[in-house]
């Protein structure tokens, strides 16, 4: 198990539970997606994490008011972050 965990003092906490997808827009990237199909582009997702079909959860920052250029997902910054052994 890793845990991640940040500090943000603004915007609105959420929790996720989903998994890593790679997304093959732009040069490709990965964002989360989570049970009910809502889109997260992480802005720090962890490189060890960076695995397609990875199963996910945790808290973090949404992001609200910013667009980022992939145009994918609502911008999330990760506070903490466990993932499911395959």
């Amino acid at each position: 198990m890793l845990t991640f965990s940040s500090v943000y003092a603004d915007d609105k906490l959420l929790t996720f539970q989903g998994e890593v997808v790679f997304v093959e827009i732009e040069g490709g990237f990965y964002g989360i997606v989570d049970q009910n199909g809502q889109k997260y582009l992480p802005s720090n997702l962890p490189d060890l994490l960076k695995q397609n079909g990875l199963k996910v959860r945790g808290t973090a920052q949404l992001k609200s008011g910013k667009l980022g250029f992939k145009q994918w997902g609502k911008m999330i910054d990760i506070i903490e972050i466990i993932y499911q052994k395959k």
